[in-house]
Formats: C-alpha cells, sequence, structure tokens
C-alpha cells in the first residue's frame, strides 16, 4: 500500500515538472518567475528545482537560458531583426547581457553567428 501511495506522488510530482516545464515552453519571451510556477504547482522553489533537475537533468533556469538561445540562433539564421530586436523579443535585460551569453554559451558572438550561419531567403 505504501508502494502505490509513493508511486502516485511520484507520478503526479512528474506530472506536475511536466507541467511546469510546458509553462516555460509557453512563456519563453517572456520574464519567468520560477518561484511563481512553483507556487502555482504547489510547491517550494527548492523542491520543483531539484524535481526538474532530476527529471530532465538541467534546472530549469539553464533551461530557460537555453531553450532562448536556441530561438536566438533561429532567428539570427533566418531573420534580419537586429541583435537588440532578438534580444527585446527574448526579454533579455539588454543587448549586451544577451551578447556576452550568447558568446558564453554559443562561442561566438551573434554576429558573428549570423555571419557564419546566415540562410538567405529567396528574396535575398
Amino acid at each position: 500500500m505504501i508502494f502505490l501511495r509513493n508511486q502516485r506522488k511520484i507520478t503526479a510530482e512528474s506530472d506536475t515538472i511536466d507541467m511546469f516545464r510546458y509553462y516555460i515552453d509557453s512563456h519563453i519571451s517572456e520574464n519567468i518567475k520560477l518561484d511563481f510556477i512553483a507556487n502555482m504547482a504547489h510547491m517550494s522553489l527548492y523542491h520543483a528545482i531539484r524535481t526538474f533537475k532530476q527529471k530532465y537533468g538541467i534546472t530549469p533556469h539553464q533551461y530557460i537560458i537555453d531553450s532562448k538561445l536556441k530561438i536566438a540562433k533561429t532567428m539570427l539564421r533566418s531573420s534580419n531583426n537586429s541583435i537588440s530586436e532578438i534580444a527585446a523579443s527574448l526579454n533579455f535585460s539588454d543587448p549586451h547581457n544577451f551578447s556576452t551569453l550568447f558568446q558564453k554559451h554559443v562561442g561566438m558572438r551573434p554576429t558573428v553567428y549570423r555571419k557564419t550561419q546566415f540562410i538567405p531567403s529567396e528574396n535575398d
């Protein structure tokens, strides 16, 4: 009986963490507050972060950064939006912060990435 109760708790937590991730994915261009999501999930922030990391192997904060940078890479490859516009659309605090974070994770500045990865449209 205890095993079944624990199994239901684990399943419920897993479902909650899936919803936590879904919320992040759905609001990625916003200023996401992890404590707000944890509160919605009726979890402490510490427990939500720990459970998320156990399930996905990465903290929610790192997941958010990785997701935003993945979108930024796509935007840099396929749009003519300025670095400032891309940073603003992904809710980075400023273009310099975005550029520094991008270089740290990708290994090059966004402008260099764009020059090496840009895919011209049929109109270019």
